[in-house]
């Protein structure tokens, strides 16, 4: 006799019934559960994307702190050019700061980042450059504003005043980002000659406080020359020389000392 034949199914037939999706499309139940992400595997990818954001946020930050000192140096070269205009129209002199150099008044150093006097009604050093009947030499009034400055005295604060070429209205001091060295040396406390050196340095970061030291691990510095350059200081012993708050008056000692930093010449490589 033939072997009874049965209409049983294979196992393995049973086991994959087909699941219908939309139409005339079977797709097997176990091949779904298969395509879904475990809480491991979740866990481990954001583990890595973690990772990876760790290591190039350095990167990042340091590509974006080398965009804004390049930007910082060209603002300081635009400056350079408004004040040899400015110097061939006043027979070869530096813009005044009254804060240093009026007759019978105690220089105050640390407010040589002023554009204004202390009611904002009058133009003083750089401010002559932007400011009142005489200004116009600044075509953009931005450039005295550095992008990586994170203290009190953004542009925005200013703008009204600035972008009206008028130092009246607001009964306060209008401040920029960069710190003037003036007419008066700070650190001979002389007054500085109509023809001064060409590698005299006349402008760099703010020094008012250390909060107005926008680049922390050194400054750039313009010099009469009009040259601009990088003045590292990675030890920050500019920045720890600098007072944590504005120090008004009797400051001119320390403000010797801070210049004197900025004064000095690279130390050349060995290599």
């Amino acid at each position: 006799m033939l072997p009874e034949m049965t209409s049983r199914r294979p196992a393995s037939l049973l086991r994959a019934r087909p699941t219908h999706i939309g139409r005339g499309v079977a797709v097997p139940s176990r091949t779904l559960a298969g395509r879904a992400f475990t809480i491991l595997e979740l866990l481990v990818v954001i583990s890595v994307v973690a990772i990876l954001t760790a290591i190039l946020m350095p990167a990042l930050a340091r590509v974006r702190e080398a965009g804004e000192r390049m930007q910082c140096a060209s603002n300081m070269r635009q400056v350079a050019c408004a004040i040899i205009d400015y110097s061939d129209d006043h027979r070869d002199r530096l813009p005044a700061l009254d804060y240093t150099a009026q007759q019978g008044m105690v220089p105050r150093f640390s407010e040589a980042m002023a554009l204004s006097d202390t009611t904002g009604r009058k133009a003083d050093g750089l401010g002559r450059l932007v400011l009142g009947k005489n200004g116009g030499y600044l075509g953009d009034p931005r450039v005295l504003y550095c992008p990586c400055h994170r203290g009190d005295h953004p542009f925005s604060r200013y703008q009204a005043q600035l972008t009206a070429r008028t130092p009246t209205g607001f009964g306060e001091t209008v401040f920029c980002n960069y710190h003037y060295r003036g007419t008066i040396d700070p650190v001979t406390m002389e007054l500085l000659p109509r023809d001064v050196r060409p590698d005299l340095v006349l402008l760099v970061d703010g020094l008012r406080s250390r909060r107005d030291f926008s680049h922390v691990l050194g400054t750039n510095r313009l010099k009469a020359d009009g040259s601009v350059d990088w003045h590292a200081d990675t030890a920050n012993a500019i920045y720890r020389a600098l007072p944590i708050d504005p120090v008004g008056f009797g400051d001119a000692d320390v403000f010797a000392a801070v210049w004197t930093l900025i004064d000095r010449r690279p130390v050349p490589s060995d290599d």
